[in-house]
């Protein structure tokens, strides 16, 4: 019965880090979002502008490093978002 509160407790922390990760990855998606945003709502009636690459670049290198950092929640966020694409992609 012991092995069992110990492969539950596991997954309970498992759980909770991919919980963690899925937030962090949305509150990141959401500030891109407000800066594409705040970008565009800037830029008016003149049309696109080009991005500004360093912010891009620095936003790549954190998520990266993100990854490297965690990369089991990394993955598991990484297998949950490919089965959910091939979930939709399936329906079509």
């Amino acid at each position: 019965m012991q092995g069992d509160n110990g492969k539950l407790a596991f997954i309970e922390d498992a759980a909770k880090r991919m919980q963690d990760t899925v937030t962090l990855l949305r509150d990141r998606a959401v500030k891109v979002e407000e800066g594409l945003r705040e970008s565009a709502a800037g830029v008016g009636g003149t049309g696109a502008t080009n991005p500004d690459l360093a912010a891009l670049q620095a936003l790549i290198r954190s998520g990266i490093a993100y990854i490297q950092e965690n990369p089991v929640p990394a993955t598991l966020f990484a297998l949950g978002a490919g089965v959910v694409a091939t979930s939709l992609w399936n329906r079509k």
